[in-house]
């Protein structure tokens, strides 16, 4: 059965519930600034706004603390897909 985070939060403290749940490795949300501008082609620039977002709160907010922190994720820019026949 699907559940949304919060319905799953919500189950889960009812004393007679229990809610078993496994991580979605598909599901991935991301920041990505735009390399190509100015700013943030300095690693200076980019790294105190990684240092600043309280990622530990979005996970407890957003998720509801269901979410598990993947860590640094990457993509080079011609690895992502538009659909077939189409270029990034």
């Amino acid at each position: 059965m699907t559940c949304p985070p919060r319905d799953a939060m919500e189950l889960d403290a009812h004393p007679d519930v229990a809610v078993v749940s496994t991580p979605i490795e598909n599901c991935l949300h991301v920041l990505c600034p735009n390399l190509q501008f100015e700013p943030f082609q300095d690693v200076r620039v980019r790294q105190p706004i990684a240092w600043a977002i309280p990622y530990e709160a979005i996970m407890q907010n957003a998720a509801y603390g269901r979410g598990v922190p993947c860590g640094a994720v990457t993509t080079a820019p011609r690895m992502i897909s538009r659909g077939p026949n189409r270029s990034p």
